[in-house]
Parts: C-alpha cells; structure tokens; sequence
C-alpha cells in the first residue's frame, strides 16, 4: 500500500500547475516518457523519497531530492511537505514536484536553487496544487 502521494508544485497567483502541463504533454508525446516516468512516480509514491533509492532517486541537502529519468534525460526535483492528505483507505504523505528540467550540467545548479526557493515558500504558505498525479491516467 502506497504512503506517499506525489502532487504538482504552482505559484500562489496561478489557477493551474505549468508543471502539470509540460508533464502531460510530455507523456502524450512520448511512449518511452510515459513508462520511465511512471516508474519514478510509481518508485516514490511506494518507497517514499528516502527508500527509493540511486540510481533513479538522489538526495540532494534540505530535504530536496532529484529524479533521474534516464530514458528521456529529465531531472525532477521534488520534496517532501509537512502535509498530510486524508483518504477514506489511510492518510498519505504529500510529496511535491517542485521542477522538471532537462539534464543539463550547465543549467542544474540553477534548476536546484529554483527547486530550494519553492521548497522553502511552501514552509511559508500552503501552495499545493489540488490536482494529484493520477497514474492510472498513463496506462492504456
């Protein structure tokens, strides 16, 4: 049974995650997308962000952490959040996806400082996005 659910990052003015857009149209596009990221979701939401463990899953300090999608060469960078969902079967930790960036060297310590600046806003005021990734969404 799943602990953990993982949901998209948004800014506290936005109606909708662009997070959750540039995920869903990745996995329309993408076959191999759809499975490799699947299982990193699938990994998370089972183990939770400290038992999924490298190659795919890698803490990075403060409680960041960053998926290694190795099929498509995305980082997703999330965290875990103080809050808690309620769900009539059990309760389940919130886990947040904080940035999907490509895997570029020259570009990852700013994608990591963004994905801290958002974690650390969370701590601040809840930002969560109501919407939580659905996998039963992606198998066909």
């Amino acid at each position: 049974m799943k602990d953990w659910v993982l949901d998209y990052w948004k800014s506290e003015d936005a109606s909708r995650s662009p997070l959750e857009k540039q995920v869903r149209k990745m996995l329309l596009s993408n076959k191999k997308a759809q499975k490799q990221l699947r299982e990193l979701v699938l990994g998370v939401e089972e183990f939770g962000p400290y038992g999924f463990k490298l190659p795919n899953n890698k803490p990075l300090k403060t409680g960041l952490f960053e998926l290694r999608d190795t099929v498509n060469h995305f980082r997703y960078y999330y965290c875990e959040t103080d809050y808690v969902y309620v769900y009539p079967d059990n309760s389940k930790k919130h886990i947040l996806l904080l940035l999907v960036a490509a895997d570029d060297k020259d570009k990852q310590d700013f994608d990591i400082k963004l994905s801290r600046k958002r974690s650390e806003k969370l701590k601040v005021k809840n930002i969560l996005n109501t919407n939580n990734l659905i996998i039963q969404e992606w198998e066909a």
